[in-house]
């Protein structure tokens, strides 16, 4: 007599496979996670370099269209978390003003930008920089007032340390009130003005 043994096919998966392929997919999908979160954090901060840029082009445009209210745009040592105050008397875009009124008016509203306030969300900024404080720094020429170099000094705060952060006051705009900053960024603009009006 013979007996004969029928072998069963396997179907399906052990335990132990399952699991395997669980842990690879955790993984791979950790590092889709991670990957998508760093490029949210890159692309934030490329934003908040390219509007202090742009901040920066602004301010020196409009004193380039008002260059006899120089000393206006230069005379605050730092701008930024609403040192300007409230908005100015005169609107003037609203209203017709002299040189000093519109450089008022301009800086007021350039802090505003700086800070986000100009788009807003239920009572938030929604736009602008992190802590913002920018610094205008005017150096003339030989015999001139109103001709000369001007620095445009904007700041923010960023999400990462960095080793070249603002750690020194001659980097900090204003430097009586300077502390050592690794989140600290910076953007420099150094523009040539030319005032046609001085001989």
């Amino acid at each position: 007599m013979f007996h004969t043994t029928i072998k069963s096919q396997q179907c399906g998966f052990t335990l132990l496979e399952v699991l395997i392929a669980f842990i690879i997919l955790s993984v791979g999908i950790l590092g889709i996670i991670n990957l998508q979160s760093m490029s949210k954090k890159f692309t934030h901060q490329s934003i908040q370099r390219s509007l202090a840029v742009i901040f920066a082009d602004i301010i020196i445009e409009r004193i380039r269209i008002n260059p006899s209210a120089l000393v206006t745009y230069t005379s605050s040592n730092m701008v930024g978390n609403n040192t300007l105050g409230k908005q100015p008397t005169v609107n003037c875009y609203n209203a017709s003003c002299n040189a000093t009124q519109l450089a008022l008016s301009d800086m007021w509203k350039w802090e505003q930008a700086l800070a986000g306030a100009t788009v807003t969300a239920a009572g938030i900024n929604t736009s602008g920089l992190i802590s913002p404080k920018a610094c205008l720094v005017f150096t003339p020429t030989t015999g001139k007032q109103r001709t000369g170099i001007l620095s445009v000094q904007v700041q923010w705060t960023g999400l990462d340390r960095l080793s070249d952060a603002i750690t020194k006051a001659d980097t900090n705009c204003n430097a009586s009130t300077f502390k050592a900053d690794p989140f600290r960024r910076q953007v420099v603009i150094n523009t040539y003005l030319l005032d046609e009006t001085e001989s």
